[in-house]
């Protein structure tokens, strides 16, 4: 697997020596560099001729970093693009680890895939400044989810993201027009308009440089931040009307339960609108501790008991129409009260979307939703042979296909992705032995026929068939989504979804 270094260079002359070396001492081996002289006005362009026969260089009238960037892409031989500041530095294991932990896990979906990881940071001499920036693991939300958070802040420092050349192809690389945020306009971009996944790479691989020039350059940020919400905007009008919808209403419920981070925006835009061409390093430290950029080491543990309930939450837009092929499992994950007795008392949430139906074959669970929601008796694994296809925008089906026999499941999990006009979700035990308890025991029924186990829809055959897994509950369930492609052409509307 070759991987081609891209590094941008603008009056780095400084630091543009210890860059390179670090560029070459990884322990990939397949490995190329390409830098980009963006007009420098000091002694850049001459350090760059000077490893002229070990990295590909090119110079350019200045055209800011989005030039010299799609400028690299064009001259690189390999698939993957690795980002490299000028002033920043990459750890030897840098390359190694993007292409192990993320290229080879992932196979060939990681062409889709943006891939980021940690970093440090050294001040203008090289020396340690701050600590470690722990980034934002969110693999563990469904694709939409991480691109509802990439859409409420920018994750992914660019030294250390890693994508494949043809992104650049199909979403047209950086925008040069726009003079800042260059990489989040294009992560969102390809995330939120083509579909690409933001995709977290555990470990420390880069080491993001502090220093006068830098913080002076802060000045401005404050404005930048501001040309942000203009900047996410642009790329929302770039979707349908009905997927502006479904994000904006994500991002707004997101929001609304996120006061401690708008209270942390607000300390950040008030830090840089206020900080002096001579600020130090240890306030860049306070920032970003209060950021929340510095924390100790942690890892994300198992979604809580509605988890599940907003991972289906993240997938469905307010004007969705919903197929639910399992109705008891969701609503009885929503419910505030939980043990022995049924949810009589109101306290029954509801999905937000434009439609629903919930299917149930138990008729006790009938019995306690239907009081809520419009439901019908059905065999899930009649859904093929009962509804149209497209005729739903969401198809669902939760604790569901371990209760059939393997043959009847594999065909739900397919037929579900015809009925479906945008995604189909199915949530089901990892193993045959993973999930001990009920649904029927969290609601006073007891067990019963239908709940027997009878078979196992392993992720890697679920992946098979174009579902993307997350694990929840590591080792126990598995939360599986596809979604039909941007290009793929649909029927019109039918006039009636709902039976």
């Amino acid at each position: 697997m070759r991987v081609s270094i891209a590094i941008p260079v603008y009056n780095a002359e400084d630091y543009l020596d210890e860059c390179i070396e670090s560029a070459l001492n990884q322990t990939h081996a397949d490995t190329e560099i390409v830098a980009v002289d963006d007009g420098s006005t000091d002694a850049s362009g001459e350090i760059l001729d000077g490893y002229a026969d070990r990295i590909s260089v090119s110079h350019k009238p200045n055209g800011g970093t989005a030039s010299a960037l799609n400028r690299a892409a064009s001259m690189m031989s390999s698939d993957w693009f690795k980002w490299l500041s000028a002033d920043d530095l990459l750890k030897p294991c840098a390359v190694e680890v993007l292409a192990g932990g993320g290229v080879q896990r992932l196979g060939p979906r990681a062409a889709r895939c943006i891939f980021y990881a940690e970093h440090d940071f050294i001040d203008g001499d090289g020396s340690p400044a701050t600590g470690t920036c722990v980034s934002t693991d969110y693999n563990a939300l469904t694709p939409f989810k991480r691109r509802v958070m990439l859409l409420d802040h920018f994750y992914g420092h660019g030294s250390t993201s890693m994508l494949h050349r043809s992104a650049f192809e199909k979403c047209g690389g950086f925008d040069e027009s726009i003079g800042f945020d260059e990489d989040y306009e294009f992560w969102l971009r390809c995330c939120l308009v083509h579909g690409y996944d933001m995709r977290y790479v555990d470990g420390n691989i880069a080491s993001n440089r502090i220093h006068a020039q830098q913080l002076s350059s802060l000045v401005a940020a404050k404005e930048a931040m501001e040309k942000e919400v203009r900047l996410k905007e642009h790329v929302l009008a770039m979707l349908s009307r009905r997927e502006r919808r479904r994000y904006r209403s994500a991002l707004a419920r997101h929001q609304r339960g996120s006061l401690p981070i708008r209270a942390r925006r607000r300390m950040r835009d008030a830090v840089l609108g206020r900080m002096s061409p001579a600020a130090s390093s240890k306030l860049v430290s306070a920032y970003l501790g209060a950021k929340g950029a510095l924390r100790p080491r942690e890892r994300r543990g198992h979604v809580e008991s509605n988890g599940l309930f907003d991972l289906v939450q993240a997938e469905v837009g307010p004007a969705d129409t919903v197929l639910d092929l399992g109705c008891g499992i969701l609503h009885q994950t929503s419910c505030r009260r939980f043990g022995p007795g049924l949810p009589t008392d109101g306290k029954f949430s509801m999905l937000e979307c434009g439609g629903y139906l919930g299917c149930d074959l138990f008729d006790k669970y009938l019995d306690v939703v239907k009081r809520h929601i419009p439901t019908v008796r059905l065999d899930a694994a009649e859904a093929g042979e009962r509804f149209r296809p497209y005729s739903y925008d969401v198809v669902i089906a939760l604790d569901v296909v371990e209760h059939l026999d393997l043959a009847a499941a594999r065909k739900l999990a397919v037929d579900m992705k015809a009925i479906a006009r945008k995604s189909s979700i199915i949530f089901t035990p990892v193993t045959m032995d993973s999930n001990e308890g009920s649904i029927g025991d969290a609601w006073g029924l007891g067990r019963n026929e239908f709940q027997r186990h009878r078979c196992c829809l392993p992720p890697d055959w679920l992946e098979g068939e174009g579902y993307e897994c997350v694990f929840p509950e590591p080792s126990r369930n598995t939360f599986a989504v596809w979604r039909r492609g941007p290009d793929d052409e649909l029927p019109p509307d039918p006039d009636v979804r709902l039976p």
